[in-house]
């Protein structure tokens, strides 16, 4: 409480109800889409430094992270995280999608949407009802902006000029909502394993995805965890650290499990004999795969393929 005696001499007191020195958090909003595909389009692989939100608003869409499927259906939605390499497969069928791409400027939510090892936040978004409520209120409301303000539909006109950056102010503030509420859920989410107890930094997440990366795409080429050190210009134990922090298991073993588990889809789909599967997957024999296979599986892959028959 701040006391002062006025021009009266009296004794007057202020008190805060409360206070905030700052209030700022820029977020910036890098094109945002709806878009109308069909039938076979693919989108290329790619990655950007920038969170992807995806919403599949009808049909169902088929997302490859860092080597690994994602199915969106109607409805459903996920955040690509930056530095994730990632593709749309073949479409099976037509359908539409909204999304945007977003940084923003708080570290501490950066943190948050970090907190998952995962390279694309899903099942955290599960509040279906909610954010596809949101996605039809902004395309409600500012769709019809958004078409306006494409850039072969720009008008010269500064009332309009004026009047279109007013809306991009009230759609910066709709996403900016709607982050901060994906980012609680989040936060929610991961409430008993909040990730300033691993103390696992935003860097050491991202090498450990893309060591993850490298791995996935090249886990059929005999790569060596030692040449993703050099690659990366890292030492290969900080690599090991980073990953073992992230995902709970060194590089190697995680290679091994990628091989295994291409091991046991030839195995299912294709007359490949072990020995081919074991020099195809670069393990050193078909003697190390039957090892390795039975140390993940509990049986060998001969036994294996016969249960899947």
């Amino acid at each position: 409480m701040n006391c002062t005696n006025n021009s009266h001499g009296r004794r007057c007191c202020m008190e805060n109800v409360f206070r905030l020195p700052r209030l700022y958090s820029a977020i910036q909003i890098i094109g945002i889409k709806y878009t109308l595909v069909e039938a076979k389009w693919s989108y290329p692989s790619h990655r950007h430094p920038y969170f992807d939100f995806l919403y599949c608003v009808q049909g169902e869409m088929q997302q490859w992270a860092n080597g690994r499927p994602y199915t969106l259906k109607a409805g459903e939605a996920m955040i690509v995280k930056p530095g994730v390499y990632h593709h749309t497969a073949p479409q099976s069928e037509s359908a539409e999608y909204f999304n945007f791409h977003f940084d923003i400027e708080m570290r501490e939510i950066h943190t948050i949407f970090q907190m998952d090892a995962e390279p694309v936040l899903m099942y955290a978004l599960e509040d279906h009802e909610s954010i596809q409520k949101w996605v039809e209120d902004f395309i409600i409301d500012f769709g019809q902006d958004l078409k306006e303000m494409d850039p072969a539909n720009v008008s010269a006109n500064l009332f309009n000029h004026l009047q279109a950056s007013v809306r991009i102010l009230q759609m910066n503030a709709r996403i900016m909502e709607l982050v901060g509420h994906l980012a609680n859920r989040v936060l929610a989410a991961h409430r008993s394993n909040v990730i300033e107890d691993t103390k696992i930094s935003p860097a050491q997440i991202m090498i450990a995805r893309e060591v993850a990366y490298l791995l996935e795409t090249q886990a059929t080429e005999g790569v060596q965890i030692q040449e993703l050190a050099d690659r990366l210009n890292l030492n290969r134990s900080y690599i090991t650290f980073c990953f073992k922090q992230v995902y709970g298991l060194s590089p190697r073993a995680y290679l091994t499990n990628l091989r295994i588990r291409e091991a046991k889809r030839a195995l299912q789909e294709t007359e490949e004999s072990v020995e081919q599967i074991a020099e195809r997957l670069s393990f050193s024999s078909s003697g190390h795969l039957i090892r390795a296979f039975r140390t993940a599986m509990g049986i060998t892959p001969q036994q294996f393929r016969k249960h899947s028959l």
